[in-house]
């Protein structure tokens, strides 16, 4: 899995401009994701009384990435979720969490962050690896949106020389 073996990765993104990478606690129950097709997954901030509770910001994202052809979808369905809405005069951090499943929808995604460079972002990027049970890795990326953008491209690289399915034998 690239996040289990990216700490130097996120060691070089977090000496960058301000760009701050840490790995973070996985919020929703990646039990229920399954094998989803979808090329972007929007996950909550955090569940509360029973419900996932999603950023006002990403309502617009999900719209936005399919105008640009991607596959956009929340976790929750509409039934199970609410959207915080944030009462300040400027919104200083955008925040988003996300699992990307190919390479096409986060190229959509980098252009929508790119539109919003007149602003911090703060995107929880989420590596889940397949296999014996859910298992995953969430890294938190704030700054600029180019920076985020280079440190996402960074987390989602695979690990240089990965392990052989024969070695040991």
């Amino acid at each position: 899995m690239p996040g289990s073996d990216n700490m130097g990765l996120v060691d070089d993104a977090t000496a960058e401009d301000g760009i701050t990478v840490e790995e973070v606690a996985i919020v929703a129950d990646i039990e229920q994701l399954g094998e989803r097709p979808t090329g972007v997954l929007v996950l909550p901030l955090r569940l509360q009384d029973g419900k996932a509770v999603y950023s006002e910001s990403s309502v617009m994202l999900v719209k936005e990435l399919r105008s640009l052809g991607a596959e956009a979808e929340f976790l929750h369905t509409s039934g199970e979720r609410t959207f915080e809405v944030r009462k300040s005069a400027v919104a200083l951090v955008v925040a988003y969490v996300i699992g990307i499943a190919s390479n096409a929808s986060w190229d959509a995604m980098k252009t929508l962050l790119r539109k919003r460079a007149d602003r911090r972002i703060s995107v929880t990027y989420v590596e889940l690896e397949h296999g014996r049970g859910q298992r995953g890795t969430a890294w938190k990326a704030e700054g600029d949106s180019e920076g985020v953008i280079q440190a996402i491209d960074r987390l989602r690289q695979p690990p240089e020389n990965p392990p052989r399915a024969d070695d040991g034998d």
